[in-house]
Parts: structure tokens; C-alpha cells; sequence
């Protein structure tokens, strides 16, 4: 994945890509009662949900002692 601080329209575009792809394999997975889960590095596990994304599951927050 290329940076936004590198090249932000080659990000963009393979941004989409990434998210075609897990459109599809969300609708396959969706006929056998599953989802694609998006586990992006930052931020919560997320499923699709419309044109975006949504937080999957319980998140929970650690913070140092």
C-alpha cells in the first residue's frame, strides 16, 4: 500500500481496489453466514457496511500502567 505522503492518487486507487476486493469476498462470504473481516493496522476490525466500514465486535481499550 502506497503512502498518502508518497503518491495520494495511486493511494486512492489502490485503496479501492482493496476495498473491491473485499466487497467481493464479503458477498461470498455473506451466502455461507460469514463476512470479510478488515483488519486495516490501525483502528478497530471493521466490516463493509455500505459505502464504508463499521467496527466488528467488542473493542476494547489498554492503556499503560
Amino acid at each position: 500500500m502506497t503512502s498518502v505522503n508518497v503518491d495520494s492518487e495511486k493511494a486512492r486507487l489502490e485503496r479501492r481496489a482493496l476495498l473491491d476486493l473485499a466487497a467481493e469476498v464479503d458477498e461470498d462470504m455473506s451466502a455461507r453466514g460469514g463476512r470479510c473481516l478488515l483488519c486495516c493496522g490501525h483502528g478497530a476490525v471493521s466490516i463493509l457496511s455500505g459505502d464504508g466500514m463499521e467496527t466488528y465486535g467488542r473493542v476494547e481499550r489498554y492503556t499503560p500502567r
